[in-house]
């Protein structure tokens, strides 16, 4: 009698059941780690334009052929370079997100994954025992970490600035935002989706409304995209201190789900109390 080979291992004809999905989710990881690795080294920003070869990569990046090799070939598979003449490339994808200092740059979402939050997820199964965030550190909520750490505050704006981009400028080619005269972003952070709004609607003004470490990387935004003049920033603790007035349109975006429902309920109520029109809410993503 044959041998029963594993289940992971039986051909479709023998199968319709196999364990390669299962092999797929625990394999997403070398995928995220070998994009992180690239991002941090800055791989795709030195070999732009002119491309590069192994020999090449490994001086740029001050690494050993070996794992030069290792890390160009990964990014090759994923998609991420391509090669032609013995030379790589980046690909269409890397060339647009991927290069430090473009406007759709990406790389500050993937450091922020890469250097802070897949770390906790190899604990997921303590903090499911324990019932206690293991992401930011041990202060009382995620945003009072940052607020103490200037370096992590801005690793996180960073990242959530090259999320919010193309939600901002989906939320700004959905919405008629010509009538009306200024839109304020509660908890605005870097200011994406206030940059975006004004972009698309001329006579539009802006508020973004945060505490002071999260405009530090506003203001650099907001000047980056030339719109000083039409986008204010005011600093604040939407919990404890009332809104600016004065706007007919109040957005939140990816905030309300950072706290539990009652303490959300009632800043929501603040928040309507100031506006007779239309409050807009966004999901994360």
């Amino acid at each position: 009698m044959a041998e029963q080979k594993p289940v992971w291992m039986q051909s479709e004809e023998t199968s319709d059941l196999t364990a390669i999905p299962l092999l797929q989710i625990l394999s997403g990881i070398y995928a995220s780690k070998t994009l992180g690795a690239a991002v941090e080294l800055n791989l795709f920003t030195k070999i732009a334009e002119s491309g590069a070869t192994f020999e090449e990569v490994a001086a740029m990046l001050e690494l050993e052929l070996r794992p030069a090799e290792m890390l160009v070939s990964g990014c090759a598979a994923l998609g991420l370079l391509d090669q032609r003449e013995g030379r790589f490339y980046n690909s269409a994808l890397s060339e647009k997100y991927l290069i430090a200092g473009k406007p759709e740059y990406f790389g500050s979402m993937v450091l922020m994954a890469n250097q802070r939050v897949y770390e906790p997820w190899l604990r997921l199964t303590d903090a499911l025992k324990t019932n206690r965030a293991l992401t930011w550190g041990n202060k009382p909520g995620l945003f009072e970490t940052l607020a103490s750490n200037p370096d992590q505050q801005r690793m996180f704006t960073q990242g959530m600035h090259a999320v919010s981009l193309r939600s901002g400028t989906s939320m700004a080619n959905a919405l008629d935002l010509s009538k009306y005269r200024c839109l304020m972003d509660v908890g605005g952070a870097s200011g994406a989706f206030c940059i975006e709004a004004v972009r698309h609607c001329p006579t539009l003004r802006a508020i973004v409304f945060d505490l002071p470490s999260a405009l530090e990387v506003a203001h650099q935004k907001i000047d980056e995209a030339g719109f000083s003049d039409r986008i204010e920033m005011i600093s604040g603790d939407f919990f404890l201190e009332e809104l600016p007035k004065g706007s007919d349109l109040i957005l939140l975006s990816m905030i309300l789900h950072d706290w539990p429902p009652g303490k959300t309920a009632r800043f929501s109520v603040n928040v309507l109390t100031l506006l007779s029109q239309v409050v807009l809410s966004l999901s994360a993503y």
